[in-house]
């Protein structure tokens, strides 16, 4: 570890790395003079004239909306080493959700609940999209703190990536969640359960004295939470046979994917079109897999 200043402005840098730029001024530096060891033998040819702190480009609490900074994605490696670029994006879209399988048994969902999953679903991903971006301005401090970039560039990039948070924080704002048949009947169960522990407890505070309104009452609540409670079985059932179906479907298309690849190997397709094949595969394996995501999210609630 050695100690560097600033030929300009004389602020101390972190090293290392060597920094390309002071982080406090800006200065591009090429050659340093006077490094030395932090070691208390040693002696530095530059003494610092001032130190200002270093400048708060972006409060992440504005844009957190539940998300901590490279929430989607793994931990970044060591500083230095891999502070690569900010990620190009494509606008978070969702595509018409083609229901077809590859499995001629598959119980299509209805068009009105493969809506409801659509919207769910680009919530998710503009969710994921904004913790890359926030992943994103987190790599552009790092790589200002140890002077890797110069500070008038971190502070242009990181101005674009709050602004592309704005665009997505404002589309997933609007963006209405309408409820499932499936939930409507689990909140209409915990309705009618909390109102027979309510009837319970006043019955045996002596806030009922005639048996005869307790009993209308209770049969009156137990019926309706019955009800309710084959609805919701019912739905249950349907939401997870939908999961298990398109869990087969993903596994399909992943198949098809190797083996249109497999069949350009061994000469029976031409290269091309098995990358071509691969692709449409793999689109409809994602489509999938991410619809079943959200109904086994649901499932888990």
């Amino acid at each position: 570890m050695s100690t560097i200043y600033c030929p300009q402005c004389g602020s101390q840098l972190k090293s290392p790395p060597i920094p390309k730029f002071c982080k406090y001024c800006g200065y591009k530096i090429k050659n340093i003079p006077g490094s030395t060891s932090t070691d208390s033998s040693s002696t530095r040819t530059t003494q610092p004239t001032n130190s200002s702190p270093s400048p708060s480009l972006h409060d992440n609490s504005l844009y957190s909306d539940n998300l901590k900074a490279g929430e989607t994605h793994t931990d970044a490696p060591p500083l230095g080493e891999s502070l690569d670029e900010p990620t190009s994006y494509s606008e978070p879209k969702i595509d018409d959700f083609e229901t077809d399988s590859l499995s001629e048994e598959f119980p299509a969902i209805p068009a009105d609940v493969i809506d409801i999953l659509a919207g769910r679903l680009e919530v998710d991903l503009i969710k994921s999209k904004m913790g890359e971006i926030l992943g994103d301005i987190e790599k552009i401090e790092q790589k200002l703190d140890i002077g890797l970039i110069d500070p008038s560039e971190a502070k242009d990039q990181i101005h674009g990536n709050k602004t592309k948070l704005d665009e997505l924080k404002d589309k997933k704002n609007n963006i209405t969640l309408e409820e499932i048949p499936f939930e409507t009947y689990k909140k209409q169960l915990l309705e009618m359960k909390d109102k027979l522990m309510k009837l319970e407890e006043m019955k045996k505070e002596g806030k009922i004295s005639r048996e005869s309104v307790y009993e209308k009452l209770f049969k009156e609540y137990n019926t309706e939470f019955l009800n309710n409670q084959e609805k919701f079985d019912e739905e249950k059932r349907r939401f997870a046979q939908w999961e298990r179906q398109l869990a087969e479907d993903v596994k399909n298309y992943k198949d098809h994917a190797e083996l249109a690849i497999t069949r350009s190997q061994l000469g029976e397709i031409s290269e091309e079109q098995a990358q071509k094949d691969k692709e449409q595969y793999e689109i409809e394996s994602e489509r999938r897999e991410l619809t079943r995501k959200v109904i086994s999210d649901l499932l888990s609630e």
